[in-house]
């Protein structure tokens, strides 16, 4: 066997250590090379999914934005025969005036030749009294 002196073995010892904390400080590094790429990896897969679907709710949002679009269409469709109803409400009502100014006029025309047939009338009921008295005398109701 191969006899060590003291100065020998603290060399080997030191070599050993050497080696092992190099081992360990390479093994490290690699590591955290390797967990620093797989956390990378992560980063953009995710960031490819938020990509994804942000795209998607891009394309969500046009799609009601077109939709807002059509209601707008219709809003004002709505507003363009609302305001074609006002105006035939409007001449109807003016229609309807003119004829209740028609009929007006006529109720009071009417009510004057009533007036007039009245005062006619009474005019000869006095006429067939006043012959019936001188016919049948003053005696006579």
């Amino acid at each position: 066997m191969i006899e060590l002196t003291e100065p020998q073995i603290w060399v080997l010892i030191g070599v050993f250590g050497a080696a092992i904390f190099s081992i360990i400080g390479v093994q490290t590094t690699s590591f955290n090379r390797t967990i620093n790429l797989a956390i990378q990896g992560l980063r953009e897969g995710i960031e490819g999914k938020f990509d994804g679907i942000e795209g998607k709710f891009d394309g969500i949002e046009g799609k009601f934005d077109g939709i807002e679009g059509k209601f707008d269409g219709i809003e004002g469709k709505f507003a363009a025969l609302d305001a074609k109803f006002d105006g035939k409400f409007d001449a109807m009502d003016a229609k309807l005036d003119g004829v209740r100014s028609e009929v007006s006029g006529f109720r009071g025309e009417v009510n004057a030749r009533f007036d007039s047939t009245n005062a006619k009338i009474d005019a000869l009921d006095r006429d067939v009294q006043a012959l019936s008295r001188r016919v049948f005398g003053a005696d006579q109701p």
